[in-house]
């Protein structure tokens, strides 16, 4: 009969989401130890060079070679997204579980401080840190991760909430099972693929508000390679020099597309499919 006519289908956006987020990982982690020129080298002969041999992707108004400032600044990126994820991830879904299972007073105290966190304007609060700590790329990360711990917190309140309805929860109460065991050997396993969901489209958020605050100069400072900032230095130089401003927002096009495939594949991944 051939092949079976029933099947596990592939998880196409979990292969497309892997290659490509994969992809620019590895120019990210290679441009620790090697890059074809030095980002912030400036050659005034090689101003606005179109793309070609010896510069892939062309030269800036600076000379400098937008492939090489393209992989540092995807490392930056990548650096702070995942940065920001793993401290806001871990932190809001702490609060999310620890609300959600015991509810009561504890709940409404955390989620009431939650809520006021996601009523401020994301911008804004953004803006507030960063004028009271200043620009820069430690004090970025430690703008967004309170700007991320209250989605992660209520996302995983309501993955929580839902499953105490379950009977295998109800069970394990009914003979005596404590509520830590409780939520180490039955929530947090059951909650996983949500959890890193979650996590995938939290990259995506990131990336994009990296570049979107490094673009109105309040991230990553020159001569530090920002895919967010050479869009912003490109600017200028769009009917010249277009393939400066093509690199980057490649880059951050495909790291978004990527970890939001990543994203859908495992949501479906979890729900069996």
């Amino acid at each position: 009969m051939g092949r079976k006519a029933y099947g596990k289908k592939r998880n196409w956006n979990l292969i497309f989401g892997s290659l490509i987020l994969g992809t620019m990982a590895l120019l990210a982690v290679v441009s620790l130890w090697y890059t074809p020129f030095d980002p912030n080298a400036m050659n005034g002969l090689w101003k606005n060079t179109a793309p070609g041999l010896p510069h892939l992707l062309g030269t800036d108004h600076f000379g400098r070679d937008v492939f090489s400032r393209v992989m540092a600044g995807s490392k930056n990126t990548l650096l702070i997204a995942c940065s920001v994820n793993l401290a806001s991830s871990v932190i809001g879904a702490a609060v999310g579980v620890i609300s959600g299972y015991f509810g009561g007073w504890l709940d409404e105290i955390l989620m009431r401080v939650n809520d006021a966190v996601l009523a401020f304007p994301s911008v804004l609060l953004a803006l507030l840190v960063i004028s009271i700590f200043g620009v820069g790329m430690h004090n970025l990360v430690f703008a967004f991760v309170i700007l991320f711990i209250p989605s992660y917190a209520r996302m995983m309140r309501g993955e929580v909430i839902r499953m105490k309805a379950m009977e295998y929860i109800g069970s394990a109460q009914a003979i005596g099972m404590g509520s830590w065991r409780i939520l180490w050997k039955h929530v947090l396993p059951n909650a996983r693929g949500t959890y890193l969901a979650s996590v995938a489209i939290g990259i995506t958020n990131a990336v994009l508000a990296e570049s979107s605050m490094s673009y109105l100069g309040l991230g990553i400072q020159p001569p530090t390679a920002s895919l967010g900032r050479m869009l912003a230095e490109s600017q200028g130089y769009m009917m010249r020099a277009p393939w400066s401003a093509l690199g980057p927002g490649l880059a951050i096009l495909g790291i978004a597309l990527g970890a939001g495939l990543l994203s859908e594949g495992i949501r479906v991944k979890g729900q069996g499919f």
